[in-house]
């Protein structure tokens, strides 16, 4: 059962509660879920590199309710009502590693991230001579690297230089009872360097960076 409250203002400052009551009587619900996953490693002496490429698809063709509802005190007579409802998840993901040791001390990685999913959802809402129909559906993208050169001096120390990057978005529009968009984004770009010295007594590091971060949204209803 599900019970909800609601505080209505008299004219005279006092407040009413009524409390609506939803009890289902039938359930009809049907789900799908694959996850396939593919993963390449490779290595030698110098070289190590895995992709991994991974979905999601999680389906619910059928997600279904009936019942009646109740209110208290009995303001209105009791309805019957059902809820007709589909919603799918896709979604897929890279991740990779990409590492190569190169003459002379240098060292180069390199790591990639890229995940996209799509989500829709449809609903058909009836009590009494009343309907709803509403539906969501939402696009998401997330990209992130990472770029790391690293240059040893021996017992002169070590060099590190880096640059990361990351891009998200998000796009989502409603339909139905409301009609609205919306889409934001964001962007980070922070590339540094670093240098480090040890010796069998002291150890010692210096670095400097910069974080640049930007967001947008766009919103219409």
């Amino acid at each position: 059962n599900t019970s909800e409250t609601y505080r209505i203002p008299q004219a005279d400052g006092s407040i009413k509660e009524i409390e609506r009551i939803s009890t289902a009587d039938g359930i009809d619900y049907r789900r799908r879920y694959y996850w396939p996953t593919f993963k390449a490693p490779y290595k030698s002496d110098n070289i190590s590199i895995s992709n991994t490429i991974g979905a999601n698809f999680d389906d619910y063709p059928r997600d279904n309710s009936s019942g009646k509802v109740l209110y208290s005190p009995a303001m209105f007579a009791p309805s019957a009502y059902t809820n007709t409802r589909d919603h799918r998840n896709n979604s897929v993901t890279y991740n990779g590693y990409w590492n190569f040791n190169l003459p002379h001390g240098n060292t180069i990685n390199f790591s990639p991230y890229y995940s996209y999913s799509r989500t829709r959802q449809n609903t058909v809402y009836t009590e009494g001579d009343n309907t709803l129909v509403n539906g969501a559906n939402d696009n998401s993208h997330a990209m992130n690297a990472s770029l790391r050169f690293v240059h040893s001096f021996g017992r002169g120390g070590t060099l590190t230089v880096l640059a990361q990057a990351s891009y998200t978005s998000n796009r989502t529009s409603y339909s139905g009872t409301s009609t609205a968009y919306d889409h934001t984004r964001t962007y980070r770009i922070y590339p540094g360097v670093n240098y480090s010295i040890s010796t069998k007594h002291v150890y010692a590091m210096g670095g400097i960076g910069l974080i640049y971060d930007k967001a947008t949204a766009d919103d219409r209803k």
